[in-house]
């Protein structure tokens, strides 16, 4: 089922002049999708003015939120925050940085014509960027440098031009990703550049947030064995049920088994394993647990619970956290109405 919702009950009004003309089509634009993902396989879960926003894109954030930053971010292009000199002077180092580690980590043949480069070219370069003043600065760094036969970086971007880096899709495409959040980070902050001016926070609101996620500030240690034999790790299972020591087992069962391969573990705050063992005493051991023919048996050691005067100031940065965000939501809301921005969610199977 597909249903057009508009964010935060508003409604906008749909236009007929959402469509770009064909003699815009492949024309890159500030406003649109850094790509569009290629297959079908890419699910969409909203657009806003016609830019697709992809459920990858959710990962542990609220779908609100996303439109939010999508709305200002729109809005920031048409104010032209992204011209912003102090942007781009930091979208271009980041792409020169990217670049440059790119060649670094995956080209090795282009590292060895950069290192075979004459010593000549390379100390000529050295002496200019840190030419020794005369009293002597620089002199130290620049004879380090030279022994150890340092590449400047300048001769590692070179290189990565001319073997095309610089028009690598991967590249552009996290160039262009880093440009947006870049740009709506800095929005963002201009319309709410101090917390301090949200910050109506009580103790009382500390406590309740304290109380409502307990398990948040609760840490579990736990101890398993890990082994690929279903019979041993029912009888491991039976001897821990019934009180026996899991390190003991161990010692026990892997000389014993040396084929199960067995593994004995302490884990310390592994919320993975501690949410199944939530509300169990201490010494409960956990049923079988089976990953992919693996099988784990584990035993909950020691409950750690941080008091709340431990955690009230990350607490309460958090709840401030939360309110900036529900203020910007607010003003994303306001900017919808204002242009006409149309907002789609699209719903299958009652999802989203």
């Amino acid at each position: 089922m597909r249903a057009i919702i508009y964010f935060l009950s508003i409604i906008i009004m749909l236009t007929s002049g959402c469509s770009q003309s064909k003699k815009d089509e492949g024309k890159n634009s500030p406003l649109e999708s850094s790509k569009e993902q290629s297959g079908s396989s890419e699910n969409i879960v909203a657009r806003v003015n016609s830019r697709p926003i992809y459920e990858t894109e959710l990962r542990d954030r609220n779908l609100d939120d996303i439109i939010a930053d999508e709305i200002l971010y729109q809005d920031a292009i048409r104010q032209g925050l992204d011209k912003d000199v102090s942007i781009e002077d930091r979208v271009k180092r980041y792409k020169r940085n990217l670049i440059v580690s790119t060649l670094v980590k995956s080209d090795e043949d282009a590292l060895r014509r950069v290192a075979s480069k004459s010593r000549r070219a390379v100390q000529s370069y050295l002496e200019k960027k840190l030419k020794p003043g005369e009293d002597g600065s620089n002199e130290e760094e620049l004879n380090s440098q030279q022994s150890n036969h340092a590449i400047p970086k300048d001769f590692l971007y070179e290189e990565a031009v001319r073997v095309g880096l610089d028009k690598d899709e991967k590249i552009i495409d996290d160039v262009n990703k880093f440009r947006r959040n870049l740009v709506t980070y800095e929005y963002k902050n201009k319309l709410v550049p101090d917390l301090s001016a949200l910050d109506d926070i009580n103790q009382e609101d500390i406590n309740k947030f304290y109380e409502d996620n307990r398990l948040k500030f609760t840490k579990y240690d736990l101890e398993f064995l890990s082994l690929n034999d279903k019979g041993v790790a029912d009888e491991l299972d039976k001897r821990a049920k019934a009180g026996e020591d899991l390190k003991n087992l161990y010692s026990q069962y892997n000389a014993k088994y040396p084929d199960a391969k067995i593994i004995y573990r302490k884990l310390f705050y592994n919320t993975k394993y501690a949410n199944l063992l939530v509300g169990k005493q201490v010494g409960t051991v956990s049923d079988i647990l089976n990953e992919d023919d693996n099988y784990k048996i584990l035993k909950l050691k020691n409950i750690r619970v941080e008091p709340v005067s431990r955690v009230q100031g990350r607490i309460k940065n958090y709840l401030l956290i939360q309110k900036k965000d529900r203020k910007l939501r607010e003003i994303a809301n306001s900017v919808a109405k204002k242009n006409n921005i149309e907002v789609e969610i699209y719903m299958e199977n009652q999802k989203i």
